[in-house]
């Protein structure tokens, strides 16, 4: 139940850098088929992506065998993510919170735990795999782990949980002491993987992962600032990109703002998302390089976070790797990166300075 003030209009759910709902990032971690945060960052600075299931070897380390002991694929992998996040944080610190996007989460619990139920004829079905079904069961995990006592949250909103998760941390940060995560995973699955998503179904090969933000109210940090912009359903406003270009029309341009796109468009819904990248580029006048990030990526929900990792690293070495514009890198020059997210809902996340 959502229940408002009568006669109010509703508050924003974004706004401009400066506001609740722009943060921080002062820690980073990313996990893809080519491995770690490391090992994928140099993968695609050398041109050669990291599309693929996380190696398992790199999902264990760093982990006790205590730790992992009855946990399956996803929740190893934000356990490896929220662990790994926080190993980056400078000056080493607590978490105060996570938030958690996940479009499908656990199947491999979800899976086991039906085959269970019909094989059993419902009379032995698994307490542990029901309990590690549900969708926040990882967020639960990553809390206790990381002993963040604060909100606990987890969105599933298909491709764009993680922009969910990200929309949400903004909105509670002016709550929380200290720094906060932000996840966004999800793991492949041989059965249910390509029953329940079309995109991974239409796909070269199988791909998961995710990526995790430390993420702080703002400050006089150094770190990138991050923020959603903007969130709408397709199905809900035929003039989207409308809406979406009134959003972002305040202050600089698109062009003076920015020195290159990171479009997200589902396999699922390529050609509507190509659609609307046109008409983005068509009203905005952008001339700057387009990253089309789920060809280097792979395709699953929340791959976002991963290329959200990517637009910090490009930040921090100041320039947009050769490997994904035409082999030339491309120096910021102060400018931030959209990362744009295309298809059945659209949203718009910037990673600036």
């Amino acid at each position: 139940i959502v229940i408002g003030t009568p006669d109010r209009p509703p508050r924003s759910l974004s706004g401009g850098a400066g506001d609740p709902c722009h943060l921080e990032v002062v820690g980073t971690a990313c996990l893809t088929g080519a491995g770690d945060t490391e090992m994928s960052l140099r993968a695609i600075w050398e041109g050669k992506g990291c599309r693929g299931m996380v190696p398992d070897k790199v999902l264990a380390r760093g982990l006790s065998p205590q730790t992992v002991r009855r946990l399956k694929r996803l929740p190893r992998l934000v356990l490896a993510l929220s662990a790994a996040a926080q190993a980056n944080l400078h000056p080493p610190q607590g978490l105060s919170a996570v938030f958690f996007g996940t479009g499908w989460g656990a199947l491999s619990e979800t899976s086991d735990f039906l085959t269970g139920l019909f094989e059993s004829e419902e009379r032995f079905p698994s307490p542990i795999d029901f309990v590690g079904s549900v969708h926040n069961g990882p967020a639960g995990q990553a809390a206790i782990h990381l002993h963040a006592t604060g909100p606990n949250i987890t969105t599933t909103g298909g491709d764009t949980s993680f922009e969910q998760a990200l929309m949400l941390a903004g909105l509670l940060a002016k709550d929380l002491d200290g720094p906060f995560l932000v996840i966004g995973s999800d793991e492949w699955h041989q059965t249910l993987t390509p029953l329940l998503d079309g995109s991974a179904r239409n796909d070269a090969g199988p791909s998961d992962g995710g990526a995790a933000l430390c993420l702080a109210r703002l400050g006089s940090g150094p770190g990138p600032k991050t923020g959603v912009l903007f969130y709408e359903a397709a199905a809900h406003n035929a003039s989207v990109m409308t809406s979406l270009m009134d959003r972002l029309s305040h202050g600089k341009s698109v062009q003076e703002r920015y020195v290159a796109v990171f479009a997200g468009i589902p396999a699922a819904c390529r050609e509507r998302g190509r659609e609307q990248l046109a008409a983005f580029l068509s009203m905005s006048g952008f001339e700057g390089p387009v990253i089309d990030y789920r060809k280097v990526t792979g395709e699953f929900a929340s791959v976002s976070a991963v290329a959200s990792v990517l637009a910090v690293g490009c930040l921090e070495r100041g320039e947009l790797p050769g490997s994904l514009w035409r082999g030339v890198s491309v120096p910021l020059n102060e400018k931030g990166i959209l990362l744009l997210g295309l298809g059945d809902r659209v949203s718009a996340v910037e990673v600036i300075h």
